[in-house]
């Protein structure tokens, strides 16, 4: 089963269990008839016992299933009971168990069989439903609440606890959650906790390795909203997405910190980590796949055995950005790729190993790719039978029509190379640039510091004085003198015949 049905069931949850007071009022019956709907949504079946007084509504042995196609995983989830109770102002007390078991069970073809149990626990919650039946409003408090694995199962086989352990806690928690039902049900969620610490460890029973993560973030915060087409299915994505589903989920945290362990073959690396804060964005429609990641302030410090001294290094930002297609279209459609990589350091014991002498400059490392471009679509991604079928008979999903280098930056020992670039693509001719499309379009380059960079690394004794020459011959073909000192030139063209032109000179 995939990541995104073992998820599901504990996704769905959190969501139901995310919600500000409205001005109807809202019965049990009608807050159960929401919540049946809400995970029957999901693609869950919803069952248990209930026992309707009027005043309440009790569901006891409440359980929530879901079967991935052709049986290859499920999930469940028990709540023993839950109690919908009028509070007499128009809204509804919801008290869920302390104890929230869940199972999740994958058996994909090719993939190791598991069998996972976890254990949500919680304390001190208290949720309240308001609202009518087509705005129902929750809202939600609560101390802590926990989940564990209880029990993993490999291929059959049971993994002691000592091999297997994770265990996550969120304190402090509070938030809401609208949900707004009619053609597709809508969701408007936030929330926030005061901190989350988490401690994972594992043992490879065929391999012999291990590994254990322990840490902490505060000041976490989440928004979202989301929209579900009804009756979906989500063993069948690409079909739910043309039919409406979509989701956005923006979370950010204020700090956090790290440390870990693991062994591999008899050799032990152990570190720790720490960041100033950081987000995560993520957007899901018919009109692609987005990621936004990014984090301040991180600081890494390196055990290794090939090492006699700890390795520390730090980055002032690191930065992740993707966005992809996810259906097939007879139209263009939008990719793009960025990184950011801003004021890498390294210690300066890490430095000497091979830099003794002092002879690079040791300032701030900076990389920034940020690339757009588009693509035509021949198959749904989402589609896992069309795409293991374009796998096995090594057909291209997609096209590339387009390519744009928005920016590049790479400024590190003294030198920085820049670069700006727009090229098109020709999907009819594979034959000008050998089983590739002929592309069109131009690059200007500039670098600062390169013959400066290459005297220095023959000072070292990295780079031999007659392949320093070669080098300055090579790059004299395809640059020119800039403004300032130590500036190189460089536009590269290549026009729709397939000629290819350095600074207006043919070169191929």
């Amino acid at each position: 089963m995939k990541p995104v049905h073992r998820l599901s069931a504990s996704t769905a949850l959190v969501a139901l269990l995310s919600a500000a007071p409205a001005l109807a009022d809202v019965t049990p019956q009608q807050v159960w008839t929401d919540f049946q709907t809400y995970f029957q949504d999901f693609g869950y079946t919803v069952a248990g016992n209930v026992n309707d007084t009027g005043s309440s509504v009790t569901v006891s042995g409440l359980t929530l299933t879901m079967t991935a196609p052709d049986n290859k995983g499920g999930a469940q989830v028990t709540m023993d009971p839950l109690v919908l109770t009028a509070r007499g102002d128009g809204g509804v007390d919801i008290v869920m168990p302390t104890q929230i078991p869940m199972s999740f069970q994958s058996m994909a073809d090719g993939e190791d069989k598991v069998d996972a149990a976890l254990l949500l626990t919680q304390s001190g919650m208290v949720m309240t439903a308001t609202g009518n039946p087509g705005a129902m409003v929750y809202s939600y408090n609560a101390a802590q609440m926990t989940m564990t694995l209880q029990n993993l199962t490999v291929n059959d086989q049971a993994m002691p606890p000592e091999n297997a352990a994770a265990t996550f806690t969120l304190t402090g928690l509070s938030g809401t959650s609208e949900s707004t039902t009619g053609a597709a049900r809508s969701f408007v969620q936030s929330g926030k906790a005061d901190g989350l610490t988490y401690d994972v460890k594992f043992v490879d029973p065929e391999e012999g390795g291990s590994g254990q993560f322990t840490g902490s973030m505060q000041a976490l915060q989440f928004q979202g909203n989301s929209a579900l087409p009804g009756q979906m299915d989500p063993n069948a994505m690409a079909k739910a997405v043309r039919d409406g589903f979509a989701l956005t989920g923006n979370f950010t945290y204020g700090g956090g910190s790290m440390s870990f362990q693991g062994t591999d073959q008899g050799d032990t690396v152990a570190g720790k980590s720490s960041s100033q804060g950081g987000a995560l964005s993520i957007a899901m429609s018919a009109d692609g796949l987005g990621y936004q990641i990014n984090s301040t302030g991180a600081q890494l410090e390196l055990q290794t055995p090939d090492l006699p001294f700890p390795i520390s290094m730090s980055m002032a930002e690191a930065g992740l950005n993707l966005k992809m297609p996810l259906l097939s279209g007879d139209g263009e459609q939008d990719v793009a790729l960025g990184i950011k990589l801003a004021d890498f350091q390294m210690a300066e014991m890490l430095w000497n190993m091979f830099d003794p002498g002092t002879v690079l400059p040791r300032d701030p490392a900076t990389i920034v790719v940020d690339v757009s471009g588009k693509v035509k679509m021949f198959m749904d991604l989402l589609d896992e039978t069309a795409m293991q079928q374009a796998e096995e008979q090594g057909t291209a999903p997609g096209e590339l029509n387009a390519l744009n280098v928005n920016a590049l930056n790479v400024k590190l020992v003294g030198a920085e190379l820049t670069g700006t670039g727009a090229f098109t693509f020709d999907n009819t001719d594979k034959v000008t640039f050998g089983g590739m499309p002929r592309p069109a379009g131009e690059a200007n380059l500039t670098l600062s510091g390169g013959n400066g960079l290459l005297d220095k690394l023959v000072q070292m004794g990295l780079v031999r004085q007659e392949d320093a020459g070669g080098v300055r011959m090579m790059v004299s073909m395809f640059a020119v003198p800039g403004q300032g000192e130590d500036v190189l030139n460089s536009k590269i063209e290549i026009n729709d015949q397939g000629h290819i032109m350095a600074n207006g000179m043919r070169i191929q």
